[in-house]
């Protein structure tokens, strides 16, 4: 969990560069070791439409074009 403290700090210091996905702990693939927290690897549900499945999909999709070079 992320306090909304380091979100502000993050906004205010990254202005349009910063990103963020929030989802609701609910969003969460239930039943894992832990609350939720790593909604991108163990708390993923991997389902077209999920908010997690969702938040995977923009964070590769970010990747993609910052960071891939074109062929």
């Amino acid at each position: 969990l992320v306090p909304a403290e380091r979100f502000d700090f993050l906004r205010r210091e990254l202005g349009d560069a910063f990103i963020a996905v929030e989802l609701e702990g609910s969003d969460a693939r239930p039943g894992a070791a832990m609350d939720p927290h790593s909604v991108l690897t163990e708390h993923l549900i991997d389902e077209p439409g999920q908010p997690t499945r969702d938040a995977l999909d923009q964070v590769l999709e970010l990747f993609r074009t910052k960071l891939l070079v074109p062929a």
